[in-house]
């Protein structure tokens, strides 16, 4: 995806893909809504971590000029695993392809077919559609249905703003910050021709109405399934979306400013400099965290096998976990 993505944008880095992938993996990780559950489950669950690997082959994929037999085939599996693991992240794509292509056939000034395939696009699509049909459709799901109460699409919908809501004021500002400031870099790479503010304003503000539109599809196949806001680690896709809006207007914002060459050479190396420090910094300070947890762990299940035969037993908290998905137990005791 980043060597596509270079070669298709052209952005001036200064040794390459290498810094696209350092602030683009930052950002992904760093921008993870509840990074010990998220990772958790990414790690230890095929479904989760297969999801998300298939969505970036496929976003390479179709943004990819070679006819590579080899390519198309991985292409291909990469939508169909997308549709049949991760129901939630179906309506949410499809929504995409279709905004992509109404820009496309309102605004031919954008010349998306340069940089995106269609032609795989709309096989992608399909594809998913109809491995995310049988996903749907199967037994297994309706067995999952049936644990949940059931209520009507319309109440669904209504339900949906209220979850969504919920998404938006009590999850995304922990990790917008951590979007921003691994994407802020962007800015220094524009290398269109200088934009009205008029026109950045417009697509600051659309991106931001796009971005609404789509957490709400995105979150409304959990809401009527579930009547719940979706868990954390279902949420990766979602924030894929965030980074690349972002990544998006910080380079349309450079556009405006036209940062000199030679700012903006020093301001990626300001950045890189600054990435590579606050993630040796994590490194240190996770590793003490999670070394002090580890041992307060071991130590807690040799003292509950020495005292396994005892009715009640009385705990020390464990220390804190860092960016480890913590074992602690429930402190209600109801």
């Amino acid at each position: 995806l980043i060597n596509n993505l270079n070669k298709n944008f052209a952005f001036p880095f200064i040794a390459g893909k290498d810094h696209t992938a350092l602030f683009l993996i930052s950002a992904f990780f760093y921008s993870t809504i509840s990074i010990g559950e998220t990772w958790f489950w990414i790690s230890s669950a095929c479904t989760y971590l297969i999801n998300s690997i298939a969505v970036i082959a496929a976003a390479a994929w179709i943004i990819d000029k070679s006819d590579s037999v080899l390519k198309y085939f991985f292409g291909l599996i990469s939508f169909i695993i997308i549709g049949g693991t991760l129901e939630s992240s179906v309506l949410f794509l499809v929504f995409i392809f279709i905004v992509i292509l109404l820009a496309d056939f309102l605004k031919p000034g954008l010349q998306l077919k340069s940089v995106i395939d269609f032609r795989k696009y709309i096989t992608g699509t399909i594809l998913i559609l109809v491995s995310f049909y049988f996903l749907y459709t199967g037994g297994a799901m309706e067995k999952r249905m049936s644990l949940f109460e059931q209520q009507g699409f319309f109440d669904s919908i209504l339900l949906n703003f209220k979850t969504t809501g919920m998404i938006i004021l009590l999850k995304l500002p922990f990790i917008l910050p951590y979007v921003f400031l691994f994407t802020f870099p962007f800015i220094a790479l524009s290398t269109s021709a200088p934009t009205r503010n008029k026109n950045m304003l417009i697509i600051f503000l659309s991106s931001i109405v796009i971005c609404g539109i789509l957490i709400f599809i995105y979150q409304f196949p959990v809401t009527y399934k579930t009547n719940d806001v979706a868990a954390s680690r279902t949420l990766t896709v979602m924030v894929l979306m965030l980074i690349s809006f972002s990544v998006f207007t910080f380079i349309k914002a450079g556009s405006i400013i036209n940062i000199h060459p030679f700012i903006q050479k020093r301001l990626l190396y300001i950045s890189f400099s600054s990435v590579l420090l606050l993630n040796l910094f994590q490194l240190v300070h996770q590793y003490n965290l999670t070394s002090a947890y580890a041992t307060a762990y071991d130590q807690r299940m040799k003292e509950l096998e020495n005292r396994k035969s005892e009715t009640l037993i009385e705990l020390k908290p464990l220390p804190e976990s860092g960016m480890l998905y913590s074992a602690e137990i429930s402190r209600d005791t109801a």
